[in-house]
Protein backbone atom coordinates (compact mmCIF):
# COMPACT_ATOMS: atom_id res chain seq x y z
CA UNK A 1 0.00 0.00 0.00
CA UNK A 2 1.06 3.59 -0.48
CA UNK A 3 3.25 5.20 2.16
CA UNK A 4 2.42 8.60 3.48
CA UNK A 5 2.02 10.61 6.63
CA UNK A 6 -1.03 10.26 8.82
CA UNK A 7 -2.58 11.89 11.85
CA UNK A 8 -5.56 11.19 14.07
CA UNK A 9 -8.87 12.97 13.48
CA UNK A 10 -12.08 13.10 15.50
CA UNK A 11 -13.51 10.04 13.73
CA UNK A 12 -10.46 8.19 12.43
CA UNK A 13 -7.29 9.06 10.55
CA UNK A 14 -6.20 11.42 7.79
CA UNK A 15 -3.56 10.05 5.38
CA UNK A 16 -1.53 12.56 3.40
CA UNK A 17 -0.30 10.74 0.30
CA UNK A 18 1.71 12.17 -2.59
CA UNK A 19 -1.34 12.46 -4.86
CA UNK A 20 -4.34 12.60 -2.51
CA UNK A 21 -5.71 13.04 1.00
CA UNK A 22 -7.59 10.03 2.34
CA UNK A 23 -9.80 9.92 5.42
CA UNK A 24 -10.32 6.49 6.97
CA UNK A 25 -12.00 5.24 10.11
CA UNK A 26 -9.46 2.58 11.11
CA UNK A 27 -6.14 3.97 9.92
CA UNK A 28 -5.78 1.64 6.93
CA UNK A 29 -5.85 3.43 3.58
CA UNK A 30 -7.05 0.38 1.66
CA UNK A 31 -10.25 0.11 3.69
CA UNK A 32 -11.58 3.32 2.19
CA UNK A 33 -12.48 1.42 -0.98
CA UNK A 34 -15.35 -0.25 0.86
CA UNK A 35 -16.80 3.13 1.77
CA UNK A 36 -19.19 4.55 -0.79
CA UNK A 37 -17.50 7.63 -2.11
CA UNK A 38 -19.67 10.64 -2.60
CA UNK A 39 -21.55 13.37 -0.91
CA UNK A 40 -23.52 12.30 2.16
CA UNK A 41 -24.49 15.85 3.10
CA UNK A 42 -27.95 15.17 1.70
CA UNK A 43 -28.79 13.05 4.75
CA UNK A 44 -28.61 16.09 7.03
CA UNK A 45 -30.57 18.16 4.50
CA UNK A 46 -33.40 15.61 4.66
CA UNK A 47 -33.47 15.90 8.45
CA UNK A 48 -33.58 19.71 8.20
CA UNK A 49 -36.39 19.54 5.64
CA UNK A 50 -38.39 17.23 7.91
CA UNK A 51 -37.96 19.68 10.79
CA UNK A 52 -39.04 22.55 8.53
CA UNK A 53 -42.15 20.56 7.59
CA UNK A 54 -43.13 20.11 11.24
CA UNK A 55 -42.37 23.76 12.01
CA UNK A 56 -44.51 24.86 9.05
CA UNK A 57 -47.40 22.83 10.46
CA UNK A 58 -47.01 24.55 13.84
CA UNK A 59 -46.66 27.93 12.12
CA UNK A 60 -50.01 27.43 10.37
CA UNK A 61 -51.58 26.16 13.60
CA UNK A 62 -50.30 29.20 15.54
CA UNK A 63 -51.52 31.50 12.77
CA UNK A 64 -55.03 30.05 12.97
CA UNK A 65 -54.98 30.49 16.77
CA UNK A 66 -53.51 34.02 16.42
CA UNK A 67 -50.56 33.14 18.68
CA UNK A 68 -48.07 35.79 17.56
CA UNK A 69 -45.25 34.61 19.81
CA UNK A 70 -45.55 31.10 18.36
CA UNK A 71 -45.65 32.51 14.83
CA UNK A 72 -42.48 34.54 15.43
CA UNK A 73 -40.67 31.59 17.01
CA UNK A 74 -41.64 29.14 14.26
CA UNK A 75 -40.77 31.61 11.48
CA UNK A 76 -37.38 32.28 13.07
CA UNK A 77 -36.58 28.57 13.37
CA UNK A 78 -37.67 27.96 9.77
CA UNK A 79 -35.39 30.80 8.59
CA UNK A 80 -32.41 29.46 10.56
CA UNK A 81 -32.88 25.90 9.28
CA UNK A 82 -33.28 27.18 5.71
CA UNK A 83 -29.98 29.05 6.06
CA UNK A 84 -28.24 25.83 7.20
CA UNK A 85 -29.73 23.89 4.29
CA UNK A 86 -28.32 26.33 1.73
CA UNK A 87 -24.98 26.39 3.54
CA UNK A 88 -24.78 22.57 3.55
CA UNK A 89 -24.63 22.40 -0.24
CA UNK A 90 -21.14 23.94 -0.12
CA UNK A 91 -19.76 21.04 1.93
CA UNK A 92 -18.74 17.53 0.97
CA UNK A 93 -18.26 14.31 2.94
CA UNK A 94 -16.02 12.59 0.39
CA UNK A 95 -13.26 10.48 2.00
CA UNK A 96 -10.75 10.94 -0.86
CA UNK A 97 -9.57 14.33 -2.15
CA UNK A 98 -7.09 14.57 -5.01
CA UNK A 99 -4.24 16.97 -4.16
CA UNK A 100 -4.35 18.45 -7.65
CA UNK A 101 -7.96 19.55 -7.03
CA UNK A 102 -7.21 21.32 -3.72
CA UNK A 103 -7.23 25.10 -3.97
CA UNK A 104 -6.63 25.93 -0.30
CA UNK A 105 -6.47 24.43 3.18
CA UNK A 106 -7.31 26.63 6.16
CA UNK A 107 -6.34 25.68 9.72
CA UNK A 108 -8.74 26.77 12.46
CA UNK A 109 -7.35 26.79 15.99
CA UNK A 110 -9.26 25.23 18.84
CA UNK A 111 -10.73 27.20 21.69
CA UNK A 112 -9.96 24.93 24.67
CA UNK A 113 -13.05 23.09 25.98
CA UNK A 114 -15.27 24.97 23.50
CA UNK A 115 -14.30 24.08 19.92
CA UNK A 116 -12.06 21.59 18.17
CA UNK A 117 -9.16 22.42 15.92
CA UNK A 118 -9.97 21.69 12.30
CA UNK A 119 -8.82 21.92 8.72
CA UNK A 120 -11.12 23.31 6.05
CA UNK A 121 -10.10 21.82 2.69
CA UNK A 122 -11.31 23.83 -0.31
CA UNK A 123 -11.35 21.73 -3.48
CA UNK A 124 -13.10 21.16 -6.79
CA UNK A 125 -15.24 18.01 -6.97
CA UNK A 126 -15.62 15.68 -9.96
CA UNK A 127 -18.47 17.83 -11.33
CA UNK A 128 -16.33 20.99 -11.26
CA UNK A 129 -18.07 22.58 -8.26
CA UNK A 130 -16.17 24.26 -5.44
CA UNK A 131 -16.66 22.34 -2.18
CA UNK A 132 -15.31 22.32 1.37
CA UNK A 133 -14.40 19.29 3.47
CA UNK A 134 -14.02 19.74 7.20
CA UNK A 135 -11.44 17.62 9.00
CA UNK A 136 -12.00 17.85 12.75
CA UNK A 137 -9.14 16.97 15.07
CA UNK A 138 -9.50 15.33 18.52
CA UNK A 139 -10.75 17.48 21.38
CA UNK A 140 -9.11 18.85 24.52
CA UNK A 141 -9.84 15.78 26.62
CA UNK A 142 -8.03 13.40 24.25
CA UNK A 143 -4.63 15.13 23.93
CA UNK A 144 -6.07 17.32 21.18
CA UNK A 145 -3.52 20.13 21.34
CA UNK A 146 -0.53 17.83 20.75
CA UNK A 147 -2.33 16.02 17.92
CA UNK A 148 -3.36 19.35 16.37
CA UNK A 149 0.26 20.57 16.43
CA UNK A 150 1.43 17.30 14.87
CA UNK A 151 -1.24 17.54 12.16
CA UNK A 152 -0.33 21.16 11.43
CA UNK A 153 3.36 20.20 11.14
CA UNK A 154 2.47 17.40 8.70
CA UNK A 155 0.34 19.75 6.57
CA UNK A 156 3.15 22.31 6.51
CA UNK A 157 5.82 19.72 5.69
CA UNK A 158 3.67 18.52 2.78
CA UNK A 159 3.32 22.18 1.68
CA UNK A 160 -0.47 22.07 1.89
CA UNK A 161 -0.48 25.01 4.32
CA UNK A 162 1.99 27.89 4.03
CA UNK A 163 4.40 28.41 6.95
Amino acid sequence: MENGKKFKTKTGYCHILKDKIVLSRDGIVGNVASVVSGNHIYQSVIIYLTAIGFLTYFLIKNYSEKSYVGIALDATLIAVLSYYIFRAFGYSATPVIERSKISQIVYKKAIPFLTRASFEVHFTDEKGRNKKRLIFLPGSLTNGEAIANEALDIMRSEQLIPN
